[in-house]
């Protein structure tokens, strides 16, 4: 069995074996990336591999770093949806809150969601937001999405 080695002790072939590894690549096309045979690719990442506690300790490594990184967009998605909703109860013009309501639906569904301005909504658009956003046929009305004027 060979020697087991850190992060620290790749040398940058060996190391793009392991990030390939973790980005889900198969044994062939790390080999054809970094030149190695697939025989000694599989034989390096096997279970006891000579690389196997360099990729725990990179995934270990990439897995808090994403983590991370998506604690700070949550964090800021959320401080972008309170400046956001502060805007819309201190706003008197129906159309800003909207138009606010629209943004924040548009970012819930990932998709642009087509919202028609105070006065014009008709039930197809009430119907099609119902099955957008998953409720009961009878659970909201076109009063629920007129603004208060």
């Amino acid at each position: 069995m060979s020697q087991k080695v850190t992060l620290e002790q790749l040398n940058n072939k060996e190391l793009e074996v392991v990030r390939l590894k973790y980005l889900g690549k198969k044994s062939g096309e790390i080999a054809e990336a970094t030149g190695y045979t697939e025989q000694y690719v599989r034989k390096l990442i096997a279970r006891h591999g000579r690389l196997s506690d360099a990729y725990e300790e990179y995934e270990t490594k990439e897995n808090q770093r994403k983590r991370n990184r998506a604690s700070r967009l949550l964090t800021q998605n959320v401080d972008n949806a309170v400046i956001v909703i502060a805007s819309l109860l201190v706003d008197v013009d129906p159309n800003v809150k909207l138009r606010a309501a629209r943004e924040i639906l548009d970012r819930v569904l990932g998709k642009p969601v087509q919202v028609a301005l105070q006065g014009d909504m008709d039930q197809s658009f009430i119907d099609q937001l119902k099955k957008d956003l998953g409720f009961d046929e009878d659970s909201l009305t076109e009063a629920d999405f007129t603004p208060d004027v």
